[in-house]
């Protein structure tokens, strides 16, 4: 059960750095993860640190499949990173602009309403004399 952990451990932390389309990512883990525990089955006494030391870190595993993608896949990433980083923006900008046009249209009614809110009416009284 341990084996599996760190085995389970090493993929995810692959996992991090490999960026890449999800049925890319996906085929290389499922490969990396038949090769881990093909390699925990025949070495039953393996530790966590002699899987690194045969397969490499994993940001090291990451970057050698990642090195073997095409430029179009590279570009492909690249604008989809681009792409994503833009759409946060622009839906941070238009929440930004939404929570001031509430605050501005609550402020501007309860201006135009406070007449009704507040009266005053002064009593005199003539009993002095």
């Amino acid at each position: 059960m341990a084996k599996i952990s760190f085995v389970d451990r090493y993929c995810r932390r692959v996992r991090q750095f490999l960026m890449c389309r999800p049925e890319i990512r996906d085929h290389i883990l499922n490969d990396l993860r038949c090769d881990l525990e093909e390699y925990v089955e025949s070495h039953p006494e393996a530790t966590e640190d002699q899987l690194i030391e045969k397969f490499g870190k994993p940001e090291s595993y990451a970057k050698a499949y990642l090195s073997t993608l095409d430029d179009d896949e590279i570009l492909t990433q690249v604008k989809i990173g681009s792409f994503r980083k833009k759409l946060w923006i622009i839906l941070a900008a238009a929440i930004a602009v939404a929570v001031a046009a509430t605050l501005i249209g609550m402020i501007l009614h309860n201006n135009q309403h406070m007449g009704q809110y507040y009266t005053e009416s002064v009593v005199t009284t003539d009993t002095l004399e």
